[in-house]
């Protein structure tokens, strides 16, 4: 994996990890590093200080995700998005096959998921569901997003209990 001395992550490593390409630990890594892994890269933090869920990263040129031109990327707890004008909204779910939450079709929100495989064989011998996610207002959020399974959590938690 990539060790913090090399940061051997490239533009092309990060455009597939935020479109599901990309496996947990690859993720993970990036994640885990991504305030210095990003600047090497050359984005920039843009991130309200008061926000301690989320961060946002701007960069001077863009990068394509989903066949899309963003120059605006962020961290969320669970994954890695690229963020798109609200009009490329209806163009991008379709493309990507998701739907909105049936519970919001009558809201401007859009919040939808598709899974696109689970991982059983993760070092912390839980599977992770790797899933594609779109969430938005303003602007629309598409990235990878990695789960824990939920059951497979909960039963670890009551055994170690």
């Amino acid at each position: 994996m990539f060790s913090q001395q090399t940061f051997a992550v490239t533009e092309n490593e990060l455009q597939k990890i935020i479109e599901c390409k990309s496996d947990y630990d690859t993720y993970e890594e990036v994640w885990d590093n991504h305030k210095t892994i990003l600047k090497k890269l050359g984005w920039t933090d843009t991130s309200d200080p008061d926000s301690i869920t989320i961060y946002t990263y701007e960069h001077i040129k863009p990068i394509e995700i989903f066949n899309k031109s963003t120059q605006k990327i962020g961290i969320l707890g669970g994954g890695i998005v690229a963020y798109f004008p609200k009009e490329e909204t209806q163009p991008l779910s379709q493309l990507l096959n998701i739907s909105n939450d049936p519970k919001l079709e009558s809201t401007q929100f859009f919040v939808g998921e598709k899974l696109i495989n689970s991982q059983k064989e993760t070092k912390y011998k839980i599977t992770v569901h790797k899933k594609i996610i779109m969430i938005g207002l303003d602007d629309i959020a598409i990235g990878c997003n990695f789960q824990f399974d939920h059951d497979e959590v909960e039963k670890r938690a009551r055994f170690e209990q």
